[in-house]
Order: structure tokens, then C-alpha cells, then sequence
């Protein structure tokens, strides 16, 4: 007797469910409300590998903890995207007037699956880039964190 196939599985994504909030500020704002770029809006990497080997002149290896949980986070808007990019601009501002680091929190979550990116402390790393033209343009802002919980999960 043969089985029955398996039924196929529906996925979705609704890149409006993904919310990101940085500081009191949500960054995320609903579908068509976010002003977010026109193609890679959140990028999530982490600076160094959890393991590094060392190898030694006999062949012998030892596997060393970085203990590393710097991470850089990219957030891609709109020019025309002014409530983000005014917040993250008086936010680096300030921090620069202050000459320290504007430390916040940033929490991002996929409503559509299991992903979490959660850190205690984040900080802005300089202006993002702007170009002036005839169309609107995206304007990437670069952030550095240490992360409390980084699940990479689906739906």
C-alpha cells in the first residue's frame, strides 16, 4: 500500500510583520508607513565567528571561543523616509555633542516565523550616506550592537 503525499506547505513573508524598534523609537511602522529602501532593508551580521582554530606546527588544532557578540546591523530607508532618518540623525547628533555613544536598546522580531534579534546595547556609527537626485534614493544607516539573543528561525 502506498502512502498518501504529503501535502505541500504554504509559507508566507509579509516583510510589514518584521518589527524593529530601537529605543522607545518603532521603526516599523506597518505596510506602506515604514519607508523602508527598495530592496535589503535590515541586514544582521555578526563581526567575527564564534570559533577560530589554531593550528599548530605538529598538525595539532585547538578550537578557541571568541566570545565575540559584536554585531553590525544595517537599516536601509527612504530619502523621503523623514520621521527614521530625523531620529537616528538627532540621536547620532546628540551622542556626538555629548562625546560618547547614545547607547540603546534594539529589539527585532518576525511576526511570520521565530526570528529574534535582541540587543541591550546598540549605537549609531556615523551619518548613513545621501545622494541628491532627481528620484528618491535609499539611505543606509549603520549600527553596532552587542547581542543578548540572535535566533535566526523561519516560518
Amino acid at each position: 500500500m502506498t502512502q498518501p503525499a504529503a501535502p505541500y506547505q504554504q509559507k508566507n513573508w509579509n516583510l510589514a510583520a518584521l518589527t524593529v524598534t530601537l529605543g522607545a523609537f518603532r521603526i516599523s511602522r506597518g505596510a506602506g508607513a515604514s519607508g523602508y529602501g527598495p530592496d535589503v532593508v535590515f541586514k544582521v551580521a555578526q563581526g567575527k565567528p564564534d570559533f577560530v582554530e589554531v593550528e599548530g606546527a605538529d598538525g595539532t588544532v585547538t578550537v578557541c571561543a571568541t566570545n565575540s557578540a559584536l554585531t553590525e546591523f544595517e537599516l536601509t530607508v527612504m530619502s523621503s523616509n523623514s520621521p527614521t532618518n530625523g531620529y537616528l540623525s538627532t540621536a547620532r547628533i546628540a551622542a556626538k555633542a555629548a562625546g560618547v555613544a547614545l547607547i540603546l536598546p534594539l529589539l527585532m522580531v518576525d511576526q511570520n516565523g521565530t526570528t529574534v534579534f535582541s540587543a541591550a546595547q546598540c549605537w549609531i556609527t556615523g551619518p548613513a550616506e545621501a545622494e541628491y537626485k532627481s528620484e528618491a534614493s535609499p539611505r543606509t544607516w549603520k549600527l553596532k550592537a552587542l547581542a543578548t539573543i540572535n535566533f535566526i528561525g523561519g516560518n
